[in-house]
């Protein structure tokens, strides 16, 4: 049954990037914030951090640090390909300034950097 939850990690990594997408639409289209701007990045970021930190912590609780690791670069994957499809129709950036970008790149590192913060004892998982 590992295919099972390899689509349980398939789909929480949508929802992450779907709560992303909701607070970016909030920021975006109600608070009208620019979305090349400082304040809408960062809101994204911690947005992004928060919600994996939180979806790997007390959802999906990954049992070594590799298991946590490679779930967040399925997530920053998923995420990377979903800012791509989204970024001109909706936001009205092209894709190839979207990854000229530092704040896009900050959030997929976000993502990834929480990992070892939600395992329970990684020194454990290391040997």
């Amino acid at each position: 049954m590992p295919h099972k939850w390899f689509l349980h990690f398939i789909l929480f990594g949508i929802a992450n990037y779907l709560i992303r997408f909701v607070v970016g639409g909030v920021l975006f289209m109600g608070v009208k914030l620019n979305p090349e701007g400082f304040a809408f990045g960062f809101l994204l970021t911690a947005t992004a951090l928060v919600t994996a930190y939180c979806l790997l912590k007390f959802v999906i609780k990954p049992q070594s640090l590799g298991e946590g690791m490679a779930i967040a670069l399925v997530w920053a994957g998923i995420a990377l390909v979903l800012d791509i499809l989204t970024a001109e129709p909706v936001v009205g950036v092209s894709a190839s300034y979207l990854l000229t970008q530092p704040q896009a790149w900050t959030r997929l590192l976000a993502i990834v950097a929480v990992a070892p913060f939600t395992v329970k004892n990684p020194a454990d998982s290391l040997t």
